[in-house]
């Protein structure tokens, strides 16, 4: 089982008041993944909250509150058990239905880059497995705390980029080669045994890709690391774009001087399954709405 403890805390330099917020930080129910236990504080405490489901299954949370602060503060913990599946390598993908490539001029160097990988091996997932494997060899990781995604041309022009951007490159070189794949976001357990290698990408929040397979469905691509498979991966949400996956989006009132920062701090541990282990994790009556 995985622990996660993410809290976003944002300051301002006087009590300013909030419009609704989003927060999609409740895990998705897939099939090697099962929620036990969650918390989640709000400071202040929001006047209503509203949970639902968007069209791809992703858990929804919106907030609306009625009084003004100085902070604003969100405080999630989750227990996540987790199924890991043999990894399924070397299945080709036929032709399936891609969800929409972007289309602008500059997306035929990312259909070329692409389909270098094609042509090497059989096909489907082995091209897509080979990008992976590519980017995390020879792109430069760079932690990027400001908001927005590169483009895919921008992320191989420059050779480096945070986790989304790499996500969101090999989506698109996927869809440019007639594969159905989304952008995925969520946290990864960055501990490895003693003397391997610390997966990079952890410590905050983390995104990779997904490719859809006709016999083993949807299987996780992690171009941070070079992985593939869910392990030490918890999926919370998975979209089209980066934009409709964030985990929390929301709007002040006030002056634009009026923000000083947005702080961000995530912890992603292992947890044992014994008795008394969930205690500390208080039911949460918000997450209990239909």
């Amino acid at each position: 089982m995985l622990r996660v403890r993410h809290i976003t805390r944002y300051r301002y330099a006087r009590p300013v008041g909030f419009g609704e917020h989003r927060m999609m930080l409740r895990p998705r129910e897939d099939p090697d993944q099962t929620l036990v236990s969650e918390r989640l504080r709000i400071t202040p405490e929001p006047e209503m909250v509203r949970i639902g489901r968007d069209g791809l299954g992703n858990f929804m949370a919106i907030a609306r509150f009625d009084a003004a602060a100085s902070e604003l503060c969100f405080d999630s913990e989750i227990l996540v058990a987790r199924t890991i599946p043999p990894a399924p390598i070397g299945i080709p993908l036929p032709g399936l239905r891609p969800f929409p490539t972007r289309h602008h001029g500059a997306a035929r160097d990312v259909a070329t880059w692409a389909q270098a990988f094609h042509g090497r091996r059989s096909g489907g997932l082995n091209a897509v497995a080979a990008m992976n494997a590519h980017v995390h060899r020879t792109f430069a990781y760079r932690r990027r705390l400001e908001p927005g995604v590169q483009s895919p041309e921008q992320t191989l022009a420059l050779r480096s980029g945070a986790c989304r951007d790499f996500a969101v490159l090999i989506v698109e070189a996927a869809r440019a080669l007639g594969m159905t794949a989304r952008f995925v976001s969520g946290y990864v357990l960055c501990p490895q045994p003693s003397g391997a290698p610390q997966r990079t990408g952890g410590g905050h929040t983390h995104a990779w890709a997904q490719v859809l397979t006709p016999k083993a469905g949807w299987i996780d691509l992690d171009p941070t690391s070079g992985r593939i498979g869910p392990e030490g991966l918890i999926r919370v949400a998975v979209a089209d774009h980066p934009g409709a996956a964030s985990p929390i989006q929301g709007v002040f009132i006030g002056g634009a001087s009026d923000f000083l920062y947005m702080q961000v701090d995530v912890e992603v541990s292992a947890a044992a399954r014994v008795p008394g282990a969930l205690r500390e994790f208080e039911p949460s009556p918000l997450w209990g709405v239909a």
